[in-house]
């Protein structure tokens, strides 16, 4: 799962000042779950195992529906069905995060079949306003999605450059999306976070040392090593055995790695 931006505006929102904090840790932890287009599943149950995998006995459904409902009426998020599954999207999504994904999993809340849910008694009504920003939101979406297919059809070389074209992971580090992939199938998407996060940490403590010529290979010469020094595991770099990878990426779910 990419990154996601969460700019620093949130602070002076009118429009987050106007949620509890419950309702803004929810807000907070959906974009991280959502899929480049900014959808997911909307179903309570599924919102809830995905956003508080922690706090499923603490947690309940009603919390989950109360708390979508708000991120509903304040015109951040709109909830929809298609083909008899509830999906939610983020409005004005593509105005704060990156798309790097030729198209959405999901089905968009303007595609046939789609119904925009009001709810009123157990549904929330949604203005008109929202409607129509969720609506710009969705088209626009899907003219990037169409765009960037008809782009890799008509030109392979065109897609070929965007893999090579570098992405921010964090603050500070920057891969192509063929380095991300490369790294993610060496040693598993828990061990890269943590080397991310391992070198993205020593740039911004030291800013002088920020220009490497290339993060890859910064993390293939020393942020493996660090990583796995730090961690315990053994420290040779070339691919790690299965164990290896099972293990860190057990300590990345306790909590231990870092």
């Amino acid at each position: 799962m990419p990154n996601r931006t969460i700019k620093e505006s949130i602070c002076t929102s009118d429009t987050i000042d106007q949620l509890s904090a419950e309702e803004e840790r929810l807000f907070t932890r959906l974009i991280v779950n959502c899929e480049d287009y900014g959808r997911m599943e909307a179903r309570s149950e599924i919102v809830r195992a995905k956003c508080f995998p922690l706090k499923v006995d603490q947690i309940s459904i009603p919390d989950i529906e109360t708390w979508l409902k708000k991120l509903v009426e304040v015109g951040l998020i709109v909830i929809y069905e298609n083909h008899s599954k509830k999906y939610l999207q983020f409005v004005n999504w593509e105005a704060h995060q990156t798309i790097r994904a030729l198209k959405s999993k999901y089905p968009a809340p303007d595609d046939e079949g789609s119904n925009i849910l009001s709810f009123e008694n157990s549904c929330i009504q949604m203005n008109s306003d929202v409607s129509g920003q969720v609506q710009t939101c969705s088209a626009t979406l899907n003219e990037r999605s169409k765009d960037r297919k008809d782009r890799k059809d008509r030109d392979p070389e065109t897609a070929e450059k965007a893999i090579d074209q570098k992405v921010q992971y964090a603050d500070y580090v920057w891969l192509t999306e063929g380095e991300h992939k490369k790294l993610t199938m060496r040693y598993g998407e828990p061990i890269v976070k943590l080397l991310i996060e391992e070198l993205d940490n020593y740039k911004g403590a030291y800013p002088k040392k920020r220009k490497y010529e290339s993060d890859y290979r910064a993390i293939l010469s020393w942020v493996v090593e660090k990583v796995m020094r730090k961690t315990g595991l053994p420290q040779n770099k070339s691919e790690p055995s299965d164990r290896t990878k099972k293990t860190l990426e057990n300590l990345v779910k306790e909590g231990q790695a870092i």
